[in-house]
């Protein structure tokens, strides 16, 4: 059958599949999941920040390794409504340098890096 990504629970259900495992079907569950981010709008597009953190915390090699990162924007979002926001960047940057290769450290940086212009921006409109 088909599945329409939307605001509803086999969509979410479907979402914590795909961000939480680590296996060999993950190259998968990421072209899945970027679909999704590329096609979402209204509600969905809410939660997909917090989905995009949990994907990349649970494969970070994978999703840093890629040429894009359609969750950016998303995450982005998710982060500019927390406290402090500079704390937790400084607490990912942390995690994913744990969960990646040294080669990809600098990357870890320019991401974060990214994440702290985009994030003061958009707080400038909330």
């Amino acid at each position: 059958g088909e599945l329409y990504p939307m605001d509803d629970s086999v969509t979410f259900h479907l979402l914590d599949t795909i961000t939480m495992t680590n296996s060999e079907l993950s190259p998968f569950y990421k072209y899945i999941f970027d679909y999704i981010c590329t096609i979402s709008d209204g509600a969905l597009s809410e939660v997909l920040g917090h989905y995009g953190l949990l994907a990349i915390k649970n494969n970070t090699e994978l999703y840093l390794r890629s040429e894009s990162l359609p969750q950016f924007q998303f995450i982005c979002y998710e982060l500019a409504f927390t406290d402090n926001f500079d704390e937790e960047l400084k607490s990912i940057n942390k995690l994913w340098k744990i969960n990646t290769s040294p080669d990809l450290h600098q990357k870890v940086d320019a991401i974060i890096e990214e994440f702290r212009v985009e994030i003061t921006e958009l707080q400038k409109d909330l």
